[in-house]
């Protein structure tokens, strides 16, 4: 099995976050796992029993794509606008995109394409297209020629305006 890598945006938007005890320190893991079933429990009366070791877990990197209302909690939580944002991403892409190309040649940015272009895939609700699109052009400002599949199957190429 491979080796995790830590959930840096994760780890960072936590610790951006105050405690809700007023000690002006960052909010713990349990602190933020009780503020995701909450605001879960007050938005969908869907109770989780999320915790510490699940939050843990989540910035080891060992799990990076929790269940939709988990992510739902956490970006409202955390103010993040989107899943990329908090690092969070599907390890396997849709059967129909396994074979896309992301970048013809080997770009420093390409696993930051991936992970963008991965959020792109799984977005059922197409109003948050525009914004990972200006996150994309934004990660790839400087490279010319890449290539990532769109929706349909076919691709989009040269996002980055000149």
């Amino acid at each position: 099995m491979g080796e995790h890598q830590p959930n840096r945006k994760l780890i960072n938007a936590r610790l951006r976050t105050q405690s809700p005890t007023g000690s002006g320190h960052p909010m713990s893991r349990q602190e933020l796992a009780e503020a995701v079933n909450a605001w879960q429990w007050h938005i969908h009366e869907r109770e989780d029993r999320l915790d510490e070791t699940d939050i843990g877990r989540l910035e080891r990197g060992e799990t990076h794509w929790p269940g939709s209302a988990r992510r739902e909690g956490l970006r409202a939580v955390l103010g993040v606008a989107t899943d990329v944002g908090l690092g969070f991403y599907r390890h396997r892409r849709p059967a129909a995109h396994r074979g896309a190309t992301i970048s013809p040649d080997s770009t420093p940015l390409a696993d930051d394409v991936e992970v963008v272009a991965g959020a792109l895939y799984d977005r059922a609700d197409r109003r948050h297209v525009e914004l990972l699109r200006l996150e994309l052009n934004e990660a790839l400002s400087g490279y010319d020629g890449v290539k990532w599949p769109h929706h349909d199957g076919s691709s989009w190429t040269h996002l980055v305006d000149r």
